[in-house]
């Protein structure tokens, strides 16, 4: 465990903001900022990376051979801008012939599930683009190659929201550069803005923010407080409460419980829970959050 919490710290920020730290809450943001030195990671996330870091680099690694058969292939860049007096670095897999722009990505499936939009690799590839035209480059295209690390193909055949292939490239939509400069600012603006408020003053993560999806919240009707399971579970308010009164009109101890997912990021995924009052808050009252019981 020594070993790897050190590979974990072995990376080094420069500037003032990353391209990915944009796509953060200015919450976690300030408080990995402030806190980053003492964060002891847990064992899944530090095996996770390091597996997926080591998958990145073999990538890498055969695309540099291939760059010396084709100087098109220009691998690893790093591009600064100095924005709104930040300066902002940005990192990114592959530009081939200065037009075509390509970033690795090793995560599990989840992520294809939870953003089946691929909404933050649109994000954080157009602020690339947009930093490279900035150099004179015309910028053609922006791809993600996928690779799901817990893929299964049996998985692939059931179920159509599922990705297909352990490895997938995606061609992402480029956005016109006004859009790009705007969302960039208000990026931008929204961690200036909250630099110098406190630990309890900075502004609270949204649900999407921390990986809590509205839709994944389902309604149980219980038949009583001490039943171990459902007797059926719905997706809408509507559909529990009419199933309960037709089912259970005469069961006075029957009632809905309401089953919200949990907050991922901030469970499994956030430097900074430590120091944050929203997650304490949330820890504390956990089982009332996620668990809310409504009268049939």
């Amino acid at each position: 465990m020594d070993a790897l919490n050190q590979w974990s710290k072995r990376y080094k920020s420069y500037g003032d903001y990353s391209v990915t730290t944009l796509l953060n809450s200015p919450r976690q943001v300030h408080l990995q900022k402030r806190y980053g030195a003492q964060v002891v990671r847990e064992p899944e996330q530090q095996v996770a990376a390091f597996i997926g870091t080591g998958v990145h680099s073999m990538f890498e690694e055969s695309l540099r051979l291939q760059a010396i058969l084709d100087p098109k292939y220009e691998i690893e860049r790093t591009v600064f801008d100095k924005i709104q007096n930040r300066l902002i670095t940005g990192k990114f897999d592959i530009l081939y012939d200065n037009k075509h722009l390509y970033d690795i990505k090793t995560c599990k499936v989840w992520k294809k599930v939870f953003d089946p939009d691929l909404v933050e690799w649109h994000q954080q590839l157009n602020m690339y683009a947009w930093m490279l035209r900035n150099r004179g480059l015309d910028i053609k295209s922006i791809n993600v190659i996928a690779i799901y690390m817990d893929w299964q193909q049996q998985r692939a055949f059931r179920d159509d929201s599922y990705p297909n292939a352990p490895i997938i490239e995606y061609e992402l939509k480029l956005w016109q550069d006004d859009y790009t400069e705007k969302y960039i600012n208000g990026r931008i603006k929204l961690m200036v803005e909250s630099e110098t408020l406190t630990d309890e003053q900075l502004p609270f993560c949204t649900a999407e923010e921390m990986w809590q999806r509205a839709s994944e919240t389902t309604f149980a009707v219980m038949p009583k407080k001490e039943a171990t399971r459902a007797s059926k579970v719905f997706t809408t308010m509507e559909e529990a409460k009419e199933y309960a009164r037709g089912k259970f009109a005469s069961v006075p101890e029957a009632f809905i419980e309401v089953r919200r997912p949990e907050r991922t990021r901030c469970e499994h995924w956030c430097d900074g829970k430590d120091w944050c009052s929203q997650y304490k808050d949330y820890s504390v009252n956990k089982e009332r959050i996620l668990k809310e019981i409504v009268p049939i």
